[in-house]
């Protein structure tokens, strides 16, 4: 089992490392680096860390969100394990401390948006007990 803890702002290589392998996202680790060192002064969310071996592995990042329509959740903004860490449970692992991070703060549940392509994720998802309640689109708006 790995050991699951908060982000330290060391962390942010490994970081930004599994974000660009395991997630195809392009970022800059000074970047990661400041947003981490965002999270850790936030009282409204957390980046999780799983950790074998002194090497960082994987990560959830979890916020708290409320609406006008319904009471307090949790939304999961990423969850990422390294590729050759996967099937060993760690996936599983980091969402449970993510939920139950969220269920400390008073959380309704947990809500996790995923690409239409991520099929893998989707099963992992539904096997550890989120259904998919609805089908969108979004639109993003970009400022220079």
């Amino acid at each position: 089992m790995a050991e699951i803890r908060c982000v330290r702002e060391s962390d942010y290589l490994r970081v930004a490392e599994i974000c660009k392998n395991d997630l195809g996202y392009e970022c800059e680790p000074s970047f990661v680096r400041n947003q981490i060192a965002k999270v850790l002064h936030s009282e409204r969310q957390t980046v999780l860390v799983a950790q074998e071996d002194n090497n960082v592995v994987g990560y959830i990042q979890i916020e708290e969100y409320e609406t006008i329509y319904f009471g307090p959740f949790s939304n999961v903004l990423g969850l990422a394990v390294a590729d050759s860490y996967r099937n060993k449970g760690i996936g599983a692992q980091l969402l449970k401390a993510a939920e139950e991070w969220a269920m400390q703060r008073g959380a309704m549940g947990v809500r996790i948006n995923s690409a239409s392509t991520r099929k893998a994720a989707h099963k992992f998802y539904e096997k550890h007990g989120y259904e998919n309640t609805k089908e969108q689109v979004r639109l993003i708006k970009k400022f220079n």
